[in-house]
């Protein structure tokens, strides 16, 4: 008998490695999945294409939400907030693999358009300018309250 290192070794540590390699990659592309090359809102309607739109400000039966409201279908793990535009923000800085999947969506769409709902969806097509701009739920409750919105905030 040999204490070294032998074939049937040899052969375990490549396949393991192999299958180690294989599922990086696999993590990798998902992570890394490319992003559409714009970002572009889509009226509410009866035909919204299912498997590449987000749903803000409001709830929906089927579509990924980012909603404070009642009902909403957020992906699990994104960090809440009071508003939906502060859970858009908050989707943007986070690398929750669920909350990533949503923000790949090419579209967003929402009911109703006050502040809230409108913000949400500029910051969910102009994500660099949200980012650079974003004052945290302070600033942004500071901004609803100026508009007269903090009320409505939980309708």
């Amino acid at each position: 008998m040999s204490d070294g290192f032998g074939l049937v070794d040899a052969l375990q540590y490549v396949l393991i490695t192999a299958a180690f390699m294989f599922g990086a990659r696999l993590l990798y592309q998902f992570y890394n999945s490319p992003e559409p090359d714009s970002y572009n809102y889509t009226p509410w309607n009866s035909e919204l294409p299912e498997d590449d739109t987000v749903v803000v400000d409001c709830t929906h039966p089927t579509l990924p939400t980012l909603s404070h409201h009642r009902g909403h279908n957020n992906p699990p793990g994104i960090r809440g907030s009071d508003t939906s535009t502060g859970l858009v923000l908050n989707a943007l800085s986070q690398w929750n693999r669920d909350v990533v999947v949503v923000m790949h969506k090419r579209y967003v769409t929402t009911n109703h358009f006050d502040i809230d709902s409108f913000l949400s969806v500029w910051c969910y097509i102009n994500r660099k300018e949200a980012l650079e701009h974003d004052g945290g739920e302070a600033g942004l409750a500071a901004g609803l309250s100026w508009w007269g919105c903090l009320d409505c905030r939980n309708s």
